[in-house]
């Protein structure tokens, strides 16, 4: 079942750079058996789509293809790329994407201040700073609070 987006996110603006530099908790090594056990057993797993579909990058290659999310995330990451992405930058598996793509980048979860791919990125969130100013954000404050991948803890 597709997660709808929250009815307060800002709409995708379908640039692509969400797809161009991928990051997951989990090594190659790590997605291929967690995608072969759930197979096997027939479990819905969006470990099954990484384990076909994304390739991984040194961190050399991903600041290639996005230095600006690149250089926000850990470095010890797991950078990987898809190879549904589109020349013009759109998902080539639309219809079939996992859950991790459908649900990005709020997930059900409320807006927050968190980094986001690009600059331009359609989904920057309005942000309360402590003074109860609202500002626009992008990800920009490299020393915001995220999880490894840039996306919540599984099971949550």
């Amino acid at each position: 079942m597709p997660v709808s987006p929250s009815p307060a996110a800002s709409p995708c603006n379908k640039c692509g750079a969400c797809c161009r530099v991928l990051t997951l908790e989990q090594s190659p090594q790590e997605v291929r058996a967690l995608a072969a056990v759930t197979k096997v057993l027939g479990i819905p797993s969006d470990a099954i789509f990484a384990a076909e579909h994304w390739h991984p990058l040194t961190r050399e290659e991903a600041v290639q293809r996005n230095p600006f999310y690149t250089a926000r995330l850990k470095p010890g990451a797991y950078l990987y790329r898809c190879d549904q992405l589109g020349d013009d930058g759109r998902c080539t598996a639309y219809e079939v994407r996992p859950l991790v793509c459908r649900g990005y980048p709020w997930y059900d979860q409320p807006r927050r201040n968190m980094a986001l791919p690009d600059p331009d990125c359609g989904y920057a969130a309005d942000v309360v700073s402590d003074a109860g100013n609202p500002s626009r954000t992008s990800g920009s404050n490299p020393s915001c609070p995220q999880s490894s991948s840039g996306h919540p803890p599984q099971g949550e």
